[in-house]
């Protein structure tokens, strides 16, 4: 206490959802690249997509034996998104609640080989999203989201390669770790809340 005042200690401020935000606009990234290895994210430092479109892709390589596994998970039962693989199959959860959620997957395993995954999340200009899965560019399946998430899956946050957490998905038990090989995914946020939604998530995945 003693050293505090001359070395500007105070006033102590424990505000941290306070300062989090108070934070300017645009102070955060659009663009997030993710790898196996990464520790859990906290939520408040992932990805924001409350409110506005979206897109996740993943660079993925799959054996001859097949592959399973958790791409990207986010949240938990009761609110978040994971995009999987199970039986071969991809698979994408939005969960708006624990009672409501919406399920897009791919009809017939993925085939061994170089794939890219990827799920976009347009939001409506009067509310609710359209959600679709693709697999190297071709669509795979699609749904409405008639409601959005109002703020951030609560108290849980990101992991890569697996889900650390309370399972965000139906039927697998955490961590489901993805067992072909993930080179990365990569996390794009639109800069318009919503409306039309273009995104370079496949271009960046060749680029970088």
């Amino acid at each position: 206490w003693a050293e505090a005042p001359e070395y500007s200690v105070f006033p102590l401020d424990d505000r941290r959802w306070g300062r989090e935000t108070g934070a300017k606009p645009g102070a955060r990234p659009n663009h997030y690249t993710f790898g196996v290895g990464l520790d859990r994210i906290d939520r408040i430092n992932a990805p924001d997509m409350t409110d506005r479109s979206f897109s996740i892709a993943a660079d993925i390589d799959v054996p001859a034996t097949g592959a399973e596994g958790v791409l990207l998970a986010f949240g938990n039962a009761l609110a978040g998104y994971v995009l999987y693989m199970q039986d071969g199959c991809v698979v994408h959860e939005y969960v708006y609640s624990d009672d409501v959620r919406h399920v897009l997957r791919t009809t017939a395993p993925l085939a061994p080989g170089h794939h890219i995954v990827k799920y976009e999340f347009i939001r409506g200009a009067s509310g609710g999203a359209l959600s679709s899965l693709h697999v190297d560019g071709v669509l795979v399946d699609s749904c409405m989201v008639p409601r959005t998430w109002p703020n951030r899956a609560v108290q849980a946050g990101l992991t890569c390669g697996r889900d650390a957490g309370s399972p965000v998905g139906q039927g697998y038990a955490t961590p489901f770790a993805f067992t072909g090989t993930l080179n990365k995914v990569v996390v794009e946020l639109s800069d318009h809340p919503s409306g039309e939604g273009v995104f370079a998530a496949e271009s960046a995945l060749v680029e970088e």
